[in-house]
């Protein structure tokens, strides 16, 4: 997703052997998960910007498995359950718009063993980076087709080089369309435009081109199965005029300072800034750009952001050198993210959702290395690769981008099974009752309860866990006690209070749900505080939970005494 590989930290990992199966085997297991989850991934409250489930986005297909933009690739995807897939889009001499990663065809085809083609090798620059290579603008369609696609990541599966031919957005659309007829689901393409500027001074403008072919296929509303993304700013402009599909404005940084957690920007840099923006010379990034006021300009011509993953949630080194520098923490031979842990760098996503845009972060990769507070992290972890995902679902990302879609699409079925509605039982006659239950919409008494105890719905409800999640956001168990004398329950994370309920005659009724304990008196980010509320009743304590700040309408009036624990945001 990044426009160039520029070699530091992040960008190519070893991949482990265990993830090289069977793309058929691959399918066929999670045919096995779709037939069980696919009614549970919706019965869950997303903190999405819809409210809808997460999108699982297949980066160029299932990338991670077979050569990128090949319908091979995007077939595998579909198949792993993505919802939507990517192909990059770049011009040929004539005009017609084929799915590559970039301009330069060297790293995604057999183009140099083609001595017809030798003297097509010239040098070009792009966004600032001088390059030579074979260019995509510089080849007809016909001449693409003779070429087949490679594996761009030297430590991937090779086998299928030479196997696959080079596809048009044409071939992607029609695919897309079969797909959705077969599967019954929608499957939407998320095509980027890929480099404009340089292809407006080679001759060869993206933005027409891409949406005749688009409202050719009757697709120009924001209700059509399709995304268009762009790192440039000048062309999502020119393309809100075009067309009413949703646009995309993608983000990036050079890196990420293992030293720090936080991004690195540099004026003027092919990762750090846009296109337009360097060809103009303007020194701004997109550091800019996830501010506020640069999303609320954002927000003027487009209808998401695409930013790399570490603009939000950085990975800070655990150990330093003699030198200052990270230093190999895990001793493993090697100083990368599984030396260090995560934090949150920015309100990149907050600031979205003030302006009303979705998040579609990019690029989640079983195949590399994961911090340490990603369950034990390091590499050919699967805990570590579940615990990432959930990280997303739980700041309420609204779609990623993955080369592993089984993955995501298995965490996001997991993560929805896992979360449940706690929600308030009261006897609705009487407002200043304490004969209040906090119940799981599963929890199998509940309808004994409000059957017996004449008690109905209020609208104090929450979402937390139902099993112990790992990771960034460990929960610890909620017990759950009741004062059968007074008819009041009491509920805590922490054990020694729970221990005092159990001290003071009340009856154990075991763990309740699962919560995130406060760090200090405040909650995590991705998370939502669950106040207590406190009040004396003819000499008897009642206690109350609820995400509000203050309680009104009862008499006494309850007074906030703190943040009980943390549930689900």
């Amino acid at each position: 997703m990044k426009p160039f590989s520029v070699a530091p930290v992040q960008r190519n990992r070893t991949i482990s052997s265990s993830i090289r199966r069977a793309t058929s085997t691959v399918a066929i297991t999670l045919a096995t998960l779709f037939a069980s989850s696919a009614a549970t991934i919706h019965a869950a409250t997303w903190n999405t910007l819809n409210g809808q489930p997460p999108l699982v986005l297949g980066h160029r297909g299932a990338s991670g498995y077979v050569p990128e933009h090949t319908l091979e690739s995007y077939r595998l995807a579909i198949a792993l359950g993505a919802d939507a897939i990517e192909p990059d889009l770049v011009s040929t001499k004539d005009g017609v718009l084929i799915a590559r990663h970039e301009p330069m065809l060297s790293g995604t085809t057999n183009v140099a063993s083609f001595a017809k083609f030798a003297n097509r090798k010239r040098t070009s620059v792009i966004d600032g980076v001088s390059y030579t290579d074979w260019f995509s603008v510089d080849f007809t369609l016909a001449e693409v087709k003779e070429l087949r696609a490679s594996e761009r990541v030297a430590d991937r599966n090779q086998k299928f080089n030479g196997a696959f031919e080079i596809i048009t957005l044409q071939d992607v659309i029609e695919l897309a369309k079969k797909e959705t007829i077969r599967t019954g689901r929608t499957i939407s393409i998320y095509p980027e435009t890929k480099h404009p500027t340089w292809h407006n001074a080679e001759g060869k403008p993206l933005e027409a081109a891409l949406v005749s072919v688009l409202s050719a296929a009757g697709w120009t509303k924001k209700t059509d199965p399709v995304f268009i993304q762009s790192f440039e700013i000048s062309n999502l402009k020119q393309l809100r005029g075009l067309t009413g599909l949703r646009l995309v404005q993608l983000l990036s940084c050079y890196d990420n300072d293992l030293a720090t957690g936080n991004c690195i920007y540099i004026p003027l840099d092919a990762d750090s800034a846009p296109g337009d923006w360097i060809a103009a010379n303007d020194r701004r990034t997109y550091a800019d750009m996830i501010t506020p006021a640069g999303m609320a300009d954002i927000a003027k011509y487009a209808d998401g952001v695409g930013p790399w993953k570490r603009q939000f949630i950085g990975v800070k080194a655990l150990a330093f050198g003699a030198d200052g520098k990270p230093a190999d923490f895990n001793g493993d031979g090697s100083i990368d993210e599984a030396d260090g842990t995560t934090i949150k760098n920015s309100s990149l996503v907050a600031n979205a959702r003030t302006a009303s845009l979705f998040v579609h972060p990019y690029t989640f990769r079983t195949d590399r290395a994961f911090a340490r507070d990603y369950a034990g992290g390091g590499k050919g972890n699967a805990s570590a690769v579940n615990a990432e995902y959930r990280q997303m679902w739980s700041l309420g990302v609204d779609g990623l981008f993955t080369d592993f879609p089984d993955d995501a699409v298995k965490s996001r079925a997991l993560f929805a099974a896992d979360q449940v509605e706690v929600i308030e039982y009261a006897n609705s006659s009487d407002a200043n009752a304490a004969t209040r239950f906090f119940r799981t919409a599963s929890d199998a008494d509940i309808r004994i309860i409000a059957t017996v105890k004449g008690l109905t719905r209020t609208t104090d409800s929450f979402k937390a866990w139902s099993t112990v999640q790992t990771g960034a956001l460990a929960t610890t168990a909620v017990c759950r006690y009741f004062d059968s004398k007074n008819i009041r329950h009491f509920y805590s994370v922490d054990v020694a209070q729970c221990a005092a309920y159990g001290a003071a005659g009340y009856s154990n009724e075991g763990i309740a749900f699962h919560a995130v304990p406060t760090t200090g008196s405040a909650c995590a980010s991705g998370t939502l505080a669950v106040n207590r509320f406190t009040r004396s009743v003819a000499g008897v304590t009642d206690e109350r939970l609820s995400t509000a700040q203050a309680l009104s309408g009862s008499t006494p009036a309850y007074s906030r005494s703190g943040v009980a624990f943390c549930a689900a945001n």
